[in-house]
């Protein structure tokens, strides 16, 4: 939430804060911290041949008691390059960066309480078509529709 981008959601994800107050460290054998000198973050130390990312589209809302659908505008590439998101000295040197390639995306139109998933997917070998399967139909659409226009947002076509 808050983030328009699959990349800034990463960089989030993986950012360095600096802990201070009540989440500074203290432990038997260090004790508190000066304030402003424990930092925690992450970094991958490695990845997946297969990678599946799970966007968060619905949270609970605090201030109607109620759960929304999170319909903000979303982008995400066909093509995802994770080296800077790797921790130092995780990759040996001259190995190749992590690079992926999309293929499927899912997703849902309606609303919280209803609504109906289906799936868009360019298959091995299929030489860069998509292609929608919704229930028993499965037809040929283009790179546009299939990922774009799943972006979610006011330029979405039908949510």
């Amino acid at each position: 939430s808050g983030c328009k981008s699959l990349e800034a959601s990463l960089r989030r994800f993986t950012a360095e804060e600096t802990l201070d107050g009540e989440y500074n460290t203290r432990d038997s054998r260090y004790g508190r911290q000066p304030p402003g000198t424990v930092r925690r973050g992450c970094a991958f130390l490695s990845l997946p041949p297969v990678l599946m990312l799970h966007l968060k589209r619905f949270e609970y809302d605090m201030t109607t008691g109620e759960m929304r659908k999170l319909e903000d505008r979303f982008s995400f590439p066909t093509t995802l390059k994770l080296r800077r998101f790797m921790a130092k000295g995780s990759l040996n040197k001259g190995d190749p960066a992590p690079v992926y390639e999309l293929r499927a995306v899912l997703t849902h139109q309606g609303g919280v309480g209803a609504g109906h998933y289906y799936s868009f997917v360019k298959p091995v070998g299929s030489r860069g078509a998509w292609y929608k399967f919704d229930d028993a139909r499965v037809t040929l659409v283009s790179e546009e529709a299939a990922v774009a226009q799943q972006f979610g947002g006011s330029s979405s076509a039908s949510r």
